[in-house]
């Protein structure tokens, strides 16, 4: 993994031979990367324990029962939140 001196090394060698821009954008998606490893991991154990929950529940349709869970909810909040301090510390 890159350390943050190396990380600023390379930003300023995108800096020189491309162009402030660019490194800017290098900049922009290496912070959103980081970030997206939060709701990542979230979706995933969300999409087990709803999976998990389809095999206790027999006859359940499985379209209904993945897409219609009180889970959904909390999820999309989280996502709220997460997109706010997103937003917030890349200021």
């Amino acid at each position: 993994m890159l350390t943050v001196r190396h990380r600023m090394e390379a930003v300023h060698l995108l800096k020189s031979y491309y162009g402030e821009k660019y490194a800017f954008h290098y900049l922009f998606f290496c912070h959103f990367l980081a970030y997206l490893i939060p709701p990542a991991i979230l979706s995933v154990v969300l999409l087990v324990v709803q999976i998990l929950r389809l095999e206790y529940e027999l006859g359940a349709n499985l379209q209904n029962t993945l897409l219609d869970s009180e889970l959904n909810g909390v999820f999309c909040l989280l996502m709220a939140i997460w997109c706010t301090i997103f937003v917030e510390t890349w200021k």
